[in-house]
């Protein structure tokens, strides 16, 4: 930067403007690079009006800066404000440059990163499909924009819950970008991230946990320790945390991202919200639900007025809040957060989307998010993953559905000797299932289950003192002591 800097005192808007946006168009280039996105926006912001101004809205400088335009209202979460620009974009590029000018392919991965992070993860994905094609027969399979695609294809494919396949792909990718761009690139280094995030979503939480630390190491080497891609691997850091059970170690590596992130990107930046989200869930996890609760209403507010009520972020908040609510006991209310995020669910995402089924309830006096008619014991986790028991009338035994966030139904059926549900709950941060069921007499039994694997991985026969029982199980002791 201090090259620039000192190159930019010797440029004069006036009387060389071309000289002057070329060096003010780099200043902005680094600016994004270092994370400083606000201020990058400021100074393309002028760019793009001079060399309109000079050189009219169709050059191909101007169209360049604009598209960095863009980039940096992406980077600061305005994903409709970038939407809208890079489609305006990408219709001036194909005429005065042609559909596969890497300039305009560009542009087109910028819309559907946009596209992906408003939330439109299979319109992202479709996106990122034509874009890598056209990459590799334009620029090659190993051009970096190249690589930078099959990145965010992979990425598009772990938001939609096809974390295998992502699994696989980031694998592959970050073989070639170690040896196309080097080990400690940051595209590497972003790609490795990402990939430990897939492995993460599968409930590989302790190698997540240990990839994570390894990763921080380098990001705090190579980008610096308020690097948004240093911190945000941080918070990815404290999830792995909490989905082990290790809420407190959670809560301090929230706590301490979010200073960071407040001062670098601002308070209302989408990964600041995120990061309030994440430290609310491990509060709840912990009791402490009046500040969670705090930190979801003023998180939601934000999330409303800045990415609309109806982004998925902000419907995953009021899930949240919903459930810190209900734990609260605070029932009518959380049922009311439940329904308006459904309703507005239903409106922009169609009747079809996992966020939107419904459930009706034996004595019909809510709906929560499933299609597959009567249910019991509904229960929205702080995850956002959707429970309820059901009959099977064939075998007059029931079952336990989970819909997981892909969309995917898990079904647990409990023990032969004791086949009704009587209670149940996720358990190590919605990684485990814990069902208490009985037969039509004796004590009850309990069975604890890997929800990725779909594995019995404890079990309790008989009756067994409370102080007796491992963790997982006292919740649903008869003999718990009352909260």
């Amino acid at each position: 930067m201090e090259h620039f800097r000192e190159a930019e005192k010797l440029t004069n808007q006036e009387r060389n403007p071309a000289e002057w946006t070329e060096v003010q168009h780099a200043i902005a280039d680094l600016l994004l690079d270092q994370g400083q996105y606000s201020e990058a926006e400021n100074i393309l912001r002028s760019v793009v009006d001079v060399r309109t101004r000079v050189f009219g809205p169709e050059h191909p400088d101007t169209l360049r800066s604009r598209n960095r335009l863009s980039y940096a209202l992406w980077r600061q979460g305005k994903y409709a404000e970038a939407e809208a620009d890079f489609g305006e974009l990408i219709k001036l590029e194909e005429k005065v440059l042609g559909p596969e000018h890497p300039d305009t392919l560009l542009s087109r991965n910028g819309l559907a990163i946009a596209l992906d992070d408003a939330g439109k993860h299979s319109e992202a994905e479709a996106e990122h499909r034509e874009v890598l094609k056209l990459r590799e027969k334009v620029l090659g399979p190993e051009h970096p924009d190249t690589l930078r695609s099959r990145n965010n294809l992979a990425l598009a494919l772990n938001r939609e819950g096809k974390y295998a396949e992502a699994e696989a792909d980031f694998t592959e990718l970050i073989k070639l970008e170690e040896k196309v761009l080097g080990p400690e690139h940051p595209d590497t280094l972003r790609s490795h991230s990402n990939l430990i995030v897939a492995l993460g979503n599968q409930g590989k939480d302790a190698q997540a946990e240990a990839e994570f630390r390894k990763l921080i190491e380098l990001q705090e080497k190579v980008l610096g320790q308020d690097h948004p891609d240093t911190l945000r691997s941080r918070t990815n850091l404290a999830y792995a945390l909490a989905k082990q059970g290790r809420y407190s170690e959670a809560e301090t590596q929230f706590r301490d991202v979010i200073k960071i992130e407040e001062k670098v990107l601002g308070p209302q930046h989408p990964s600041t919200l995120a990061s309030r989200v994440g430290l609310a869930g491990v509060l709840t996890s912990q009791n402490n639900y009046a500040e969670a609760e705090a930190q979801y209403r003023d998180v939601i507010e934000i999330q409303e007025k800045l990415l609309g009520p109806e982004h998925p972020s902000t419907l995953e908040s009021c899930y949240k809040f919903a459930y810190d609510l209900a734990r609260q006991g605070k029932i009518e209310e959380a049922t009311g957060v439940a329904r308006r995020a459904i309703d507005s669910a239903q409106k922009v995402l169609g009747p079809s989307h996992s966020f939107t089924h419904k459930v009706t309830f034996t004595d019909d006096h809510t709906e929560i998010l499933t299609k597959l008619g009567k249910c019991r014991l509904p229960y929205v986790s702080s995850g956002g993953y959707v429970g309820w028991t059901s009959r099977i009338r064939k075998t007059n035994k029931d079952s336990l559905s989970i819909r997981l966030l892909d969309g995917t139904i898990k079904e647990f059926q409990p023990n032969a000797y004791g086949p009704f549900i009587e209670q149940w709950g996720l358990a190590d941060y919605d990684q485990a299932v814990v069902i208490k069921s009985r037969g039509h007499h004796g004590p009850a039994v309990f069975i604890k289950y890997d929800i990725a694997r779909s594995r019995e991985i404890g079990r309790l026969d008989g009756y067994i003192p409370y102080d007796k029982m491992p963790t997982w199980a006292q919740p649903f002791s008869d003999d718990a002591p009352n909260p």
